[in-house]
């Protein structure tokens, strides 16, 4: 296990570690509440029949925990499929409210882009991406978040929305069956090409940041654009 801090993420970089960022401040854990990606849920859809039974959603669970040498958990496993079956039918619909669609979504434009953050004590650029799809990703000491993700099944996805004051911004990193990672964020354009960017993140939702403070907290960055595009990155 390698383990590196930035001063407000810490990044676990563990192959087999569904989520990728962890829970930096309990008190604002709020009860998880598990979702899938269209591409996990497709996975675990073995029959094609656009339903996710919970023979499908075990089966996925065992081969995926055996595969890394770990112990299926049964008890957890029944909680987050009743969790996800939101009528009780004993099955996973697409239509289900937790399975997440992002092709639906409509991404403002302003926030497309690639966005770095200079940590020059430690391990030099930190790099957010927002592709217009919806596609995110978090790189840090040369390591991709959502390569890490994708080789596991999963995704690294964005919701991003500018009617709220601050704008509220959504990173979701899931991988296998386990739990997502979200980072729940506030932002602020400083100017087309600086944002001031406040998260919260670990497993499950958390709480997202009620704005900014006079002076800088440690899990605020100023983010600016760089020239490069989502699609010349290498994972996208």
């Amino acid at each position: 296990m390698k383990t590196f801090q930035t001063g407000i993420i810490t990044v676990l970089l563990v192959p087999y570690l569904p989520g990728i960022l962890t829970n930096s401040c309990a008190a604002e854990a709020e009860k998880p509440t598990p979702t899938l990606s269209t591409k996990l849920f497709s996975a675990m859809d073995a029959n094609s029949d656009q339903l996710v039974s919970k023979e499908e959603y075990y089966s996925f669970g065992k081969a995926y925990m055996q595969e890394k040498g770990k112990a299926f958990n049964s008890s957890t496993a029944q909680q987050n499929f009743a969790a996800l079956d939101i009528n009780g039918d004993g099955s996973i619909g697409q239509d289900d409210a937790r399975v997440k669609t992002i092709e639906e979504q409509e991404i403002p434009k302003g926030i497309v882009g690639v966005w770095r953050y200079w940590d020059e004590k430690k391990y030099g650029f930190i790099t957010f991406v927002f592709a217009g799809d919806g596609e995110a990703d978090m790189i840090a000491d040369n390591v991709s978040t959502r390569a890490m993700a994708l080789q596991h099944g999963g995704s690294m996805t964005y919701t991003y929305d500018p009617s709220t004051d601050p704008d509220s911004l959504d990173i979701i990193a899931v991988g296998g069956s386990g739990p997502e990672t979200v980072m729940r964020c506030i932002v602020r354009f400083l100017d087309d090409d600086r944002i001031k960017l406040r998260m919260a993140h670990g497993k499950g939702y958390v709480r997202r940041p009620e704005g900014f403070t006079a002076e800088p907290e440690g899990d605020t960055l100023i983010l600016k654009r760089s020239q490069h595009k989502p699609g010349e990155m290498r994972y996208f």
